[in-house]
């Protein structure tokens, strides 16, 4: 049976955020680790109801949201040796662990990780902004993640959402 990118988030437990940020040691300094986005999507899955499993957390039905973040430095044009604006994309999916077809008089499972769903977009941000920038895609990606995970969860919509370990 073959469902949509909705369907495959029904019977999730919640989600343990995987960030990476590409260079990363390159975006230090404007405050762009792994350990900040993560912490900043795992906020905005809690308050939009997304219970967010801890790394140890035996669940059947493990999911790893995956937030990807990939950047590069664009010179001031009136100044070469100045970095005025940021550009590049932020990328979260879904993974999770599915069972794949057999073949004919195969009785073996068969599983695999796969992406299951998936949103992105191109962000351009002056250094000055950075944060507030972040946080804005950080806030539009996430909500559309949540809405599709509580449509296809809606007995979570009414529980607290616990927060995992970090």
């Amino acid at each position: 049976m073959f469902v949509d990118r909705r369907g495959s988030l029904s019977e999730l437990r919640g989600v343990n955020v995987e960030a990476v940020v590409e260079k990363s040691d390159l975006f230090k300094r404007y405050g762009l680790t792994e350990n900040a986005v993560r912490t900043k999507v795992e906020m905005q899955l809690w308050r939009n109801g997304v219970r967010i499993t801890g790394r140890n957390e035996r669940i059947v039905r493990q999911s790893w949201l995956y937030v990807y973040l990939r950047l590069m430095e664009v010179p001031s044009q009136h100044h070469f040796e100045q970095v005025d604006v940021l550009s590049g994309s932020l990328n979260i999916f879904l993974q999770q662990k599915v069972e794949l077809l057999g073949t004919p008089g195969d009785s073996k499972r068969r599983f695999c990780t796969a992406t299951t769903w998936d949103t992105g977009g191109i962000v351009i941000w002056g250094t000055t902004q950075i944060e507030e920038g972040l946080n804005e895609t950080i806030e539009v990606l996430v909500d559309q993640f949540s809405k599709d995970y509580l449509d296809a969860n809606p007995k979570d919509q009414a529980s607290v959402p616990v927060r995992g370990e970090h």
